[in-house]
């Protein structure tokens, strides 16, 4: 819906759960700066700046 690649879909439901970087990055075997990085770009493409914008953005959108 946002044009999430699939990596960035993966790494979303950690980030609403509110797992840190670093244990994402070891359930995804990827750097955590990867993880970062991902983040970075679900939080632009998702027009939020905070887990509280993001966690409320993906509550609305299951609500539609």
């Amino acid at each position: 819906r946002f044009g999430l690649t699939p990596r960035e879909a993966e790494i979303l439901p950690y980030l609403v759960r509110g797992y840190d970087r670093g244990y994402i990055a070891e359930m995804l075997v990827v750097s955590p700066e990867t993880v970062k990085s991902h983040t970075r770009h679900i939080y632009e493409k998702m027009t939020v700046h905070t887990r509280v914008e993001l966690f409320n953005a993906v509550t609305l959108c299951l609500e539609e």
